[in-house]
């Protein structure tokens, strides 16, 4: 029982936390053209390019183009309808609207891209929080949970966790890198896909409470 109290308000805390974070980011975006710092890791990440490094950044940053995203989206949150896992399908169909909700606040915020292109089609519209980065970051954390739970090897749960979370840096980096985003639209959208994956994650166990009491969404355990 003292676990489980503690282990409440360590999400708690931790929620609170990413949100004040999280919170501070937006209002300093809102206010100032450009973080400190920003320029100089862009222009320091761009002072490694190679040929390679151009092709992998194309490559890594389609997962966040919207017909590959929609596409793994579909795919994950379909099998785990067909695997009896309706409750993780509903929290893998949530993604798209929590990234919808990042566009929103690319409205309120209006901060325009910057001017760092090096490779890849030019971009239109605004820039924070990277959309590209919130998504990554939403797709490999409900790969993490599910992982965790689904995964009985611990070997191949360490892998594939471990490779859902490069490949949500790996897209990141790769808007960076690209000049695509500067690095705080980057933090600001990971920030909010960590917000997000805590809330999906409450969402499903609030469901799965739910089921025990009024009847059921599924039958499988939640952890």
């Amino acid at each position: 029982m003292g676990q489980s109290a503690g282990a409440l308000l360590g999400r708690h805390w931790l929620a609170s936390s990413l949100t004040l974070v999280t919170a501070a980011v937006v209002l300093l975006v809102r206010t100032l053209p450009a973080l400190p710092g920003d320029q100089w890791l862009i222009l320091t990440v761009q002072g490694w390019r190679t040929p390679a490094l151009d092709t992998a950044a194309l490559a890594i940053t389609l997962v966040g183009w919207w017909p590959v995203s929609g596409a793994l989206v579909a795919l994950l949150a379909g099998r785990l309808f067909l695997g009896g896992r309706r409750r993780d399908a509903l929290m893998a169909g949530f993604i798209p609207v929590a990234v919808a909700a990042g566009y929103a606040l690319k409205l309120v915020v209006h901060r325009p891209r910057p001017e760092y292109l090096i490779i890849g089609p030019a971009h239109s519209g605004l820039s924070f929080p990277s959309l590209h980065a919130l998504f990554a970051t939403l797709l490999g954390g409900v790969v993490v949970i599910l992982a965790q739970e689904l995964l009985p090897q611990r070997w191949l749960r360490r892998t594939v966790q471990g490779l859902a979370v490069l490949m949500a840096v790996g897209v990141g980096a790769s808007r960076v890198y690209l000049g695509a985003h500067w690095p705080s639209d980057v933090l600001g959208g990971s920030l909010l896909g960590v917000l997000a994956v805590l809330g999906l994650k409450w969402l499903r166990g609030r469901l799965h409470r739910g089921n025990k009491h009024g009847g059921g969404l599924e039958t499988d355990s939640v952890t």
